[in-house]
């Protein structure tokens, strides 16, 4: 039955319709979307049972029929709710009250995690994403759940609810089933009405009253032995409280109208070379040539300046070196999807991108109006620095293509998929196309083997729109809020870089460049210290009073400030300064709470092991960084005994408004307790 819902192994339903009309063509005739009721009779213990999920008509295949049966009733989101695309766990929003119940509708999509361990949704998902008009709620569906799931704790909850069951064994299996190997690549439509259940949840979790609120009946209501324990605590508070005010009256007649003592409580809070060259020797050496030809200044001009400039390097594309993608991950580097440049030109698995370049440049060249020859002399008249920005690549002319599909791509992400020059169905240029390859494509555009030069396009878009239609920093914006916004959103200084072209620094070399700077902030040096210092991690800080979509992203810009001069120590700075901060799963929680980590990858140990083994694997901090001021900071905070006691007596009465309550009550019953024992034991003296 699972060999059946493979996507490589399906059979048309044409062909089983024109079996069936052989076998019995009257019936065939009586009842519309005979063949797909059967294949759903036959696949019932996968699927929901849905009354003619296709309205009557048969279906394309086995799996179509399944993938539309499990599929909800489509409707568009709240426009306010086009932005959300991430949403707490399960654990987070029952801590905030929100609780989950099974829907009275079948769910095929349950049963479906249970057979086949996961081989069913893998490969309705890989069907919506190769089917135009597939539509996407299988992935909608699991994008969701990856939402929802991050630990054993979130399958627990929802297993204990009804809404998972699984046959996979552990819970854990379930968390890397979801988040380890169907979720890969999975999107949500921008108009998506899950969306709106993001927002919800999201507003939710959000208002204060909402968080105290479930605290409170998680605390005392959640068994009654508990909520007996309270309804005992009130009755003596207020037993004590009756007490405390008749006390003070029998007092005053035992003794004769003379008044008690009074008592003002207080408190304290504390808290060596033997070899000889011949002269024929080193005039053969090639290097020594070199270096003597730089010195006597033949090689750039004879002036000492033109030597300099004969010795700088000029490009700015480099090959990750293999010591960095050793230290690091190796796949961090390499393109998935389409390449870019002449360094993976070669790679097989490339290829089918390779039509689909063709197809924009006939496009864009046919919109523009001009000659083929035009963008074809353009890009001749630029061949020296495209060489040089490659290190002396001679595939220059290839970039051509290169640069037309990046425009088209960006024009295809401006326009939400709606681009006339194209057919609504195509796989690449249309809304289906933005939808399932936008992210794979923005992952590679920011790889540093993977460059284009920015001039290039900005040659390019003169020739097809005529010079000055747009200056240098359109061109940039372009870049980094169309093909870089999915990964750069998080870490953006500013919701657009709007100061990457200024007179000190006035082109950026390629969209990596472009998006180092964009997430970069202003720099400014350090006040001064003596040492290299080491920040306690979050949690540590918290407990001190301090309050507070990635690794290709980062990898590939902190390869690009190691190999190019002066291009700064911003990212790799942040990466250093995230790694004092988190060392174990608990300092992801906290920061994760805060708003300051947005995950993906599903457990907090994830990204633990993200920050602390992969990211952090050679990074330095420059001496005049001004997150060292920061840093120095922060342990002089740490280092006051006083910040750590108020910070306990924060978190530990003043973290809810039930548990200052309680702590309130304390203090009432303390004191009616002394004032008791005062108007007790007074009058027995005075006798």
């Amino acid at each position: 039955m699972s060999d059946m819902l493979t996507l490589e192994n399906q059979v048309p339903l044409l062909l089983l319709q024109t079996l069936w009309h052989v076998m019995d063509p009257e019936k065939l005739i009586q009842e519309d979307g005979l063949i797909s009721k059967r294949v759903l009779e036959f696949f019932g213990p996968l699927v929901a049972e849905v009354k003619d999920p296709l309205q009557g008509n048969e279906g394309i295949h086995p799996l179509d029929v399944v993938q539309r049966s499990v599929g909800g009733n489509r409707r568009q989101c709240r426009e306010s709710a086009k932005e959300y695309s991430v949403m707490p766990c399960a654990s987070d929003l029952h801590e905030a009250g929100i609780y989950f119940k099974l829907s009275p509708a079948p769910n095929g999509f349950v049963e479906a995690v249970r057979f086949g361990r996961g081989r069913v949704f893998l490969n309705l998902i890989a069907f919506e994403r190769l089917h135009p008009g597939a539509g996407n709620d299988v992935m909608e569906f699991v994008y969701l759940m990856d939402n929802l799931v991050d630990t054993t704790g979130d399958v627990a909850l929802l297993k204990s609810k009804g809404i998972i069951k699984s046959g996979l064994g552990s819970d854990e299996a379930v968390v890397n089933l979801i988040n380890m190997v169907l979720t890969r690549g999975a999107v949500m439509s921008r108009d998506s009405s899950l969306r709106d259940v993001l927002q919800d949840a999201n507003a939710h979790r959000d208002r204060t009253w909402n968080r105290w609120r479930a605290s409170l009946m998680h605390t005392y209501f959640s068994n009654p032995w508990v909520f007996i324990s309270l309804v005992a605590a009130i009755i003596l508070l207020v037993a004590t409280l009756l007490q405390t005010a008749y006390t003070p009256r029998r007092s005053v007649t035992l003794s004769g109208g003379r008044s008690g003592a009074s008592l003002l409580p207080g408190c304290v809070l504390a808290l060596s070379s033997s070899a000889v060259i011949s002269a024929e020797e080193m005039a053969s050496c090639s290097w020594v040539v070199e270096i003597e030809r730089s010195i006597s200044g033949d090689a750039g001009g004879g002036t000492p300046g033109a030597m300099a400039r004969g010795l700088k390097l000029r490009h700015s594309i480099y090959r990750v070196p293999e010591y960095i993608k050793k230290m690091t991950n190796p796949n961090a580097y390499r393109p998935q999807l389409v390449s870019l440049g002449p360094f993976h030109h070669d790679d097989t698995a490339l290829k089918p991108m390779e039509k689909h370049k063709c197809r924009a440049v006939a496009n864009l060249v046919k919109r523009s109006g001009k000659p083929l020859l035009e963008f074809i002399t353009a890009v001749e008249e630029i061949k020296m620095q495209l060489q040089d920005a490659y290190e002396k690549s001679r595939r220059h002319m290839m970039m051509l293509k290169d640069g037309c599909f990046l425009l088209e791509m960006a024009r295809v992400i401006e326009l939400h998929g709606s681009v006339e020059d194209y057919e609504p169905d195509d796989s690449v240029f249309s809304k289906h196309g933005r939808l399932y390859l936008l992210s794979g494509i923005q992952s590679d555009v920011v790889l540093m083997e993977n460059q284009l030069p920015l001039f290039l396009l900005r040659k390019l878009i003169n020739v097809a729109y005529g010079q000055g239609f747009l200056d240098d920093e359109w061109i940039y914006n372009l870049i980094i809020c169309c093909l870089c916004h999915a990964v750069t959103y998080p870490v953006l200084v500013e919701p657009l870089p709007l100061c990457l072209v200024n007179e000190d620094d006035p082109l950026c070399l390629h969209p990596l460049h472009a998006l180092q700077k964009g997430t970069s902030g202003a720099r400014r040096h350090r006040q001064g210290l003596s040492t290299d210092p080491v920040m306690p991690c979050a949690t540590e800080l918290d407990e001190a009073g301090i309050h507070f979509k990635l690794n290709r992203v980062f990898l590939n810009l902190m390869a690009f400030e190691r190999l190019q001069p002066g291009a700064g120590n911003e990212v790799m700075a942040f990466v250093y300064f995230m790694d004092t901060l988190i060392d174990t799963a608990k300092d992801v929680a906290l920061l994760r709470s805060k708003g300051i980590i947005t995950s993906g990858l599903g457990s907090d140990e994830a990204v633990a092991k993200l920050i602390n083994k992969i990211l952090t694997k050679g990074a330095v901090m420059s001496p005049d960084s001004s997150i060292r001021d920061v840093l120095r900071e922060i342990n002089a905070h740490c280092k006051k005994p006083w910040n750590k006691w108020r910070a306990t007596l924060m978190h530990t009465y003043f973290s809810n408004p039930w548990v200052f309550i309680s702590l309130l009550a304390a203090i009432i019953l303390l004191l009616a307790t002394l004032m008791q024992t005062i108007y007790t034991v007074v009058p027995f003296y005075n006798k």
